[in-house]
Protein backbone atom coordinates (compact mmCIF):
# COMPACT_ATOMS: atom_id res chain seq x y z
CA UNK A 1 0.00 0.00 0.00
CA UNK A 2 0.60 3.68 -0.28
CA UNK A 3 0.98 5.10 2.95
CA UNK A 4 1.47 8.57 3.90
CA UNK A 5 2.94 9.04 7.35
CA UNK A 6 3.22 12.96 9.11
CA UNK A 7 5.21 13.20 12.40
CA UNK A 8 7.56 10.88 11.18
CA UNK A 9 10.47 12.28 13.27
CA UNK A 10 8.89 11.69 16.18
CA UNK A 11 9.66 8.20 18.33
CA UNK A 12 6.71 6.46 16.90
CA UNK A 13 6.72 7.96 13.87
CA UNK A 14 10.26 7.24 13.07
CA UNK A 15 9.81 3.66 14.04
CA UNK A 16 6.87 2.99 12.28
CA UNK A 17 8.19 4.20 9.26
CA UNK A 18 11.05 1.74 9.31
CA UNK A 19 8.57 -0.96 10.34
CA UNK A 20 5.81 -0.44 7.50
CA UNK A 21 8.78 -0.18 4.75
CA UNK A 22 9.53 -3.44 6.05
CA UNK A 23 6.40 -4.79 5.41
CA UNK A 24 6.48 -3.66 1.60
CA UNK A 25 4.93 -0.88 1.62
CA UNK A 26 5.53 2.32 -0.12
CA UNK A 27 6.34 4.97 2.48
CA UNK A 28 5.88 9.28 1.79
CA UNK A 29 6.92 11.80 4.85
CA UNK A 30 5.50 14.70 5.64
CA UNK A 31 7.88 17.58 7.02
CA UNK A 32 7.48 20.93 8.17
CA UNK A 33 11.14 21.18 7.13
CA UNK A 34 11.16 22.69 3.08
CA UNK A 35 15.37 21.44 3.06
CA UNK A 36 14.04 17.96 3.47
CA UNK A 37 12.01 17.47 0.89
CA UNK A 38 14.52 17.13 -2.10
CA UNK A 39 13.86 13.80 -1.89
CA UNK A 40 10.42 12.18 -3.30
CA UNK A 41 9.68 9.94 -0.21
CA UNK A 42 9.69 13.53 1.61
CA UNK A 43 7.57 16.28 1.03
CA UNK A 44 6.50 19.86 2.52
CA UNK A 45 3.55 20.53 4.15
CA UNK A 46 2.98 23.49 6.41
CA UNK A 47 0.37 22.11 8.79
CA UNK A 48 0.52 25.41 11.07
CA UNK A 49 -0.48 27.57 7.90
CA UNK A 50 -3.02 24.38 6.80
CA UNK A 51 -1.64 23.85 3.46
CA UNK A 52 -0.60 20.55 1.72
CA UNK A 53 -1.28 19.46 -1.60
CA UNK A 54 -4.09 17.18 -2.27
CA UNK A 55 -2.37 15.33 -5.18
CA UNK A 56 -0.64 13.73 -2.29
CA UNK A 57 -3.54 12.60 -0.61
CA UNK A 58 -5.15 11.63 -3.72
CA UNK A 59 -2.37 8.96 -4.39
CA UNK A 60 -2.01 7.75 -1.05
CA UNK A 61 -4.56 4.46 -0.02
CA UNK A 62 -3.34 4.98 4.16
CA UNK A 63 -2.57 8.17 6.17
CA UNK A 64 -0.97 8.44 9.46
CA UNK A 65 -1.04 11.32 11.63
CA UNK A 66 1.19 11.35 14.21
CA UNK A 67 1.79 14.95 15.26
CA UNK A 68 1.81 16.50 18.73
CA UNK A 69 4.23 18.04 21.35
CA UNK A 70 5.23 15.80 23.99
CA UNK A 71 2.56 16.44 27.23
CA UNK A 72 5.49 15.51 29.88
CA UNK A 73 8.47 17.77 29.94
CA UNK A 74 10.64 19.45 32.16
CA UNK A 75 10.03 22.32 30.17
CA UNK A 76 6.35 22.91 30.17
CA UNK A 77 4.85 23.02 27.00
CA UNK A 78 1.77 25.99 26.74
CA UNK A 79 -1.31 24.42 26.39
CA UNK A 80 -1.62 25.94 23.43
CA UNK A 81 0.85 24.57 21.68
CA UNK A 82 0.08 21.16 22.29
CA UNK A 83 -3.18 21.50 21.43
CA UNK A 84 -2.10 23.53 18.58
CA UNK A 85 0.49 20.47 17.65
CA UNK A 86 -2.58 18.22 17.44
CA UNK A 87 -5.21 20.05 16.29
CA UNK A 88 -3.79 21.80 13.52
CA UNK A 89 -2.28 18.67 11.21
CA UNK A 90 -5.76 17.19 11.54
CA UNK A 91 -7.78 20.28 10.22
CA UNK A 92 -5.13 20.47 7.48
CA UNK A 93 -5.79 16.97 6.41
CA UNK A 94 -9.86 17.32 6.89
CA UNK A 95 -9.52 20.41 4.54
CA UNK A 96 -7.31 18.39 1.70
CA UNK A 97 -9.75 15.62 1.63
CA UNK A 98 -12.60 18.13 1.26
CA UNK A 99 -11.19 19.51 -2.03
CA UNK A 100 -9.76 16.02 -3.10
CA UNK A 101 -11.38 14.14 -5.88
CA UNK A 102 -10.10 11.02 -4.39
CA UNK A 103 -10.29 9.48 -0.88
CA UNK A 104 -7.61 7.37 0.99
CA UNK A 105 -8.80 3.85 2.11
CA UNK A 106 -8.31 4.86 5.58
CA UNK A 107 -7.15 7.72 7.47
CA UNK A 108 -5.37 6.95 11.22
CA UNK A 109 -4.56 9.77 13.83
CA UNK A 110 -2.93 9.90 16.82
CA UNK A 111 -5.28 9.69 20.50
CA UNK A 112 -4.54 9.06 23.73
CA UNK A 113 -6.24 6.54 26.40
CA UNK A 114 -6.49 10.19 28.20
CA UNK A 115 -9.79 10.38 26.61
CA UNK A 116 -10.92 8.48 29.49
CA UNK A 117 -9.85 10.66 32.72
CA UNK A 118 -9.26 9.10 36.15
CA UNK A 119 -11.30 6.46 36.45
CA UNK A 120 -10.79 3.93 39.57
CA UNK A 121 -12.86 0.95 39.87
CA UNK A 122 -13.62 0.62 36.30
CA UNK A 123 -13.21 -1.10 33.91
CA UNK A 124 -12.64 0.79 30.49
CA UNK A 125 -12.51 0.05 26.59
CA UNK A 126 -13.27 2.08 23.47
CA UNK A 127 -16.95 1.96 24.08
CA UNK A 128 -16.29 3.71 27.43
CA UNK A 129 -17.57 7.58 28.24
CA UNK A 130 -15.15 10.39 28.07
CA UNK A 131 -13.97 11.26 31.28
CA UNK A 132 -12.76 14.24 32.97
CA UNK A 133 -9.61 16.98 33.12
CA UNK A 134 -7.56 18.61 30.31
CA UNK A 135 -6.18 15.53 29.00
CA UNK A 136 -9.70 14.32 28.22
CA UNK A 137 -11.00 17.46 26.79
CA UNK A 138 -7.65 17.79 24.42
CA UNK A 139 -8.38 13.63 22.82
CA UNK A 140 -11.92 14.02 22.78
CA UNK A 141 -11.32 17.51 20.73
CA UNK A 142 -8.24 15.59 18.83
CA UNK A 143 -10.67 12.93 17.67
CA UNK A 144 -13.54 14.85 16.71
CA UNK A 145 -11.49 16.76 14.40
CA UNK A 146 -11.00 13.90 12.75
CA UNK A 147 -14.28 12.73 11.51
CA UNK A 148 -15.19 12.70 8.03
CA UNK A 149 -18.15 11.21 6.00
CA UNK A 150 -17.04 8.18 4.01
CA UNK A 151 -13.59 7.50 5.52
CA UNK A 152 -13.00 4.58 7.80
CA UNK A 153 -10.93 6.61 10.06
CA UNK A 154 -9.16 4.91 13.07
CA UNK A 155 -8.27 6.88 16.33
CA UNK A 156 -5.40 5.58 18.16
CA UNK A 157 -5.58 5.96 21.87
CA UNK A 158 -2.24 5.50 23.04
CA UNK A 159 -1.19 4.13 26.14
CA UNK A 160 2.32 4.46 27.78
CA UNK A 161 4.69 2.76 25.14
CA UNK A 162 7.75 1.69 26.87
CA UNK A 163 11.25 0.96 25.06
CA UNK A 164 14.79 1.95 25.73
CA UNK A 165 14.78 4.60 23.25
CA UNK A 166 11.42 6.02 24.48
CA UNK A 167 11.33 9.32 25.68
CA UNK A 168 10.16 8.32 29.43
CA UNK A 169 12.29 5.67 29.36
CA UNK A 170 15.18 8.07 28.55
CA UNK A 171 14.37 10.61 30.72
CA UNK A 172 14.19 8.55 34.03
CA UNK A 173 17.79 6.88 32.93
CA UNK A 174 18.70 10.65 33.08
CA UNK A 175 17.31 11.86 35.96
CA UNK A 176 17.01 8.32 37.78
CA UNK A 177 20.22 6.72 38.05
CA UNK A 178 21.21 7.61 41.35
CA UNK A 179 18.04 8.22 43.08
CA UNK A 180 14.89 6.43 41.24
CA UNK A 181 11.36 6.35 41.86
CA UNK A 182 9.58 3.25 43.16
CA UNK A 183 6.26 4.60 43.53
CA UNK A 184 4.37 7.96 42.63
CA UNK A 185 1.48 9.07 44.93
CA UNK A 186 1.33 5.25 46.40
CA UNK A 187 1.25 4.07 42.89
CA UNK A 188 -1.21 1.60 43.24
CA UNK A 189 -3.05 2.57 40.27
CA UNK A 190 -3.76 1.15 36.71
CA UNK A 191 -0.74 2.69 34.16
CA UNK A 192 -2.09 1.76 30.95
CA UNK A 193 1.16 0.36 28.64
CA UNK A 194 2.43 -1.41 25.62
CA UNK A 195 5.94 -2.03 24.50
CA UNK A 196 6.87 -0.25 20.76
CA UNK A 197 7.14 -3.77 19.19
CA UNK A 198 3.36 -4.29 19.88
CA UNK A 199 2.07 -0.74 19.20
CA UNK A 200 3.86 -0.97 15.46
CA UNK A 201 2.12 -4.71 15.17
CA UNK A 202 -1.52 -3.51 16.05
CA UNK A 203 -0.88 -0.64 13.60
CA UNK A 204 -0.39 -2.81 11.04
CA UNK A 205 -2.96 -5.17 11.90
CA UNK A 206 -5.51 -2.52 12.15
CA UNK A 207 -4.88 -1.61 8.46
CA UNK A 208 -4.68 -4.90 7.55
CA UNK A 209 -8.32 -5.50 8.98
CA UNK A 210 -10.80 -3.33 7.23
CA UNK A 211 -13.44 -3.62 9.82
CA UNK A 212 -11.59 -1.66 12.77
CA UNK A 213 -12.88 1.18 13.16
CA UNK A 214 -13.02 4.30 15.15
CA UNK A 215 -11.25 4.47 18.80
CA UNK A 216 -8.74 1.53 19.52
CA UNK A 217 -6.82 1.27 22.36
CA UNK A 218 -3.44 0.86 21.67
CA UNK A 219 -2.47 -0.83 25.13
CA UNK A 220 -1.45 -3.84 26.35
CA UNK A 221 -4.08 -6.53 27.54
CA UNK A 222 -1.90 -7.14 30.33
CA UNK A 223 -3.08 -4.72 32.49
CA UNK A 224 -0.48 -3.78 35.32
CA UNK A 225 -0.50 -1.18 38.53
CA UNK A 226 2.08 1.63 38.18
CA UNK A 227 4.48 -0.16 40.91
CA UNK A 228 4.63 -3.49 38.82
CA UNK A 229 5.75 -1.39 35.65
CA UNK A 230 8.30 1.01 37.51
CA UNK A 231 9.71 -2.63 39.21
CA UNK A 232 10.60 -3.80 35.98
CA UNK A 233 11.92 -0.02 34.87
CA UNK A 234 14.15 -0.41 37.43
CA UNK A 235 15.87 -3.44 36.91
CA UNK A 236 17.57 -1.71 33.89
CA UNK A 237 17.61 1.82 35.39
CA UNK A 238 19.58 -0.11 38.52
CA UNK A 239 19.44 3.22 40.48
CA UNK A 240 21.41 3.20 43.67
CA UNK A 241 18.29 3.80 45.81
CA UNK A 242 14.73 4.22 45.53
CA UNK A 243 12.07 6.48 47.09
CA UNK A 244 8.47 7.38 46.63
CA UNK A 245 7.83 10.62 44.89
CA UNK A 246 4.55 12.35 46.48
CA UNK A 247 1.95 13.92 44.03
CA UNK A 248 2.42 17.59 45.07
CA UNK A 249 6.19 17.23 43.43
CA UNK A 250 4.51 15.89 40.14
CA UNK A 251 2.01 18.67 40.06
CA UNK A 252 5.45 21.40 40.55
CA UNK A 253 7.64 20.20 37.83
CA UNK A 254 4.78 19.49 35.34
CA UNK A 255 1.66 21.08 36.41
CA UNK A 256 -1.76 19.30 36.50
CA UNK A 257 -1.38 18.29 32.86
CA UNK A 258 1.40 16.11 34.17
CA UNK A 259 -0.70 14.80 37.07
CA UNK A 260 -3.36 13.60 34.72
CA UNK A 261 -0.52 11.74 32.39
CA UNK A 262 0.77 9.94 34.97
CA UNK A 263 -1.23 9.51 37.78
CA UNK A 264 -5.07 8.64 35.94
CA UNK A 265 -5.95 5.33 37.16
CA UNK A 266 -6.83 3.79 33.96
CA UNK A 267 -7.33 0.02 33.38
CA UNK A 268 -8.01 0.22 29.84
CA UNK A 269 -9.24 -3.13 27.87
CA UNK A 270 -8.07 -3.12 24.20
CA UNK A 271 -11.28 -4.74 23.41
CA UNK A 272 -11.20 -4.06 19.56
CA UNK A 273 -7.95 -5.96 18.95
CA UNK A 274 -9.19 -8.43 21.16
CA UNK A 275 -11.69 -9.16 19.08
CA UNK A 276 -9.72 -8.45 16.03
CA UNK A 277 -7.80 -11.39 17.33
CA UNK A 278 -4.77 -9.62 17.42
CA UNK A 279 -1.96 -11.75 19.20
CA UNK A 280 0.15 -9.51 21.65
CA UNK A 281 4.19 -10.82 21.93
CA UNK A 282 5.41 -8.52 24.75
CA UNK A 283 3.74 -9.23 27.97
CA UNK A 284 5.83 -7.02 30.55
CA UNK A 285 7.96 -3.85 30.82
CA UNK A 286 11.05 -5.79 31.28
CA UNK A 287 10.53 -7.40 28.25
CA UNK A 288 9.81 -4.85 26.35
CA UNK A 289 13.01 -3.34 27.27
CA UNK A 290 15.09 -6.41 26.02
CA UNK A 291 12.87 -6.76 22.55
CA UNK A 292 14.37 -6.20 19.24
CA UNK A 293 12.01 -4.96 16.41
Amino acid sequence: MKILISGASGFIGKNLSKFLLGKNHQIQLLTRNPNLSENNDIQYWEPDNFKLNKALVEKSDVIISLNGKKIISPFRNKLREIKSSRYNPIETFISTFEASTKLPKLFISASACGFYGDRPNEILNEYSSKGTGILSDISNEWENKSSFRNLRIVNLRFGNIIHNDSYMFNQLKKFCKIIGTNSINGGDFFFPWISLLDTLRAIQHIIQNEKIMGPVNITSNNNLRFNEVFKDLNQVIKPFMTMPVPKILIKLIFGQIGVEALLNNQKVIPLKLQNAKFEWIVRTPLESLNSAL
